[in-house]
């Protein structure tokens, strides 16, 4: 893993900033799941939820 982390940065410099993008993820948590749903009447709504990860 060390020998990858190195090699990774290593090549960092060969990186062309024109193509680089930039992700911010500092408002990113689980308790931006939403709250309701939608399903038929008298069906129990199952969905896929980040759970404190």
């Amino acid at each position: 893993m060390r020998a990858a982390r190195e090699d990774w940065f290593e090549g960092q410099p060969d990186l062309d900033p024109a193509r680089l993008i930039f992700i911010d993820e500092t408002w990113t948590a689980t308790n931006m799941a939403r709250t309701h749903g939608r399903c038929q009447r008298g069906q129990r709504l199952r969905c896929a939820v980040p759970h404190g990860h």
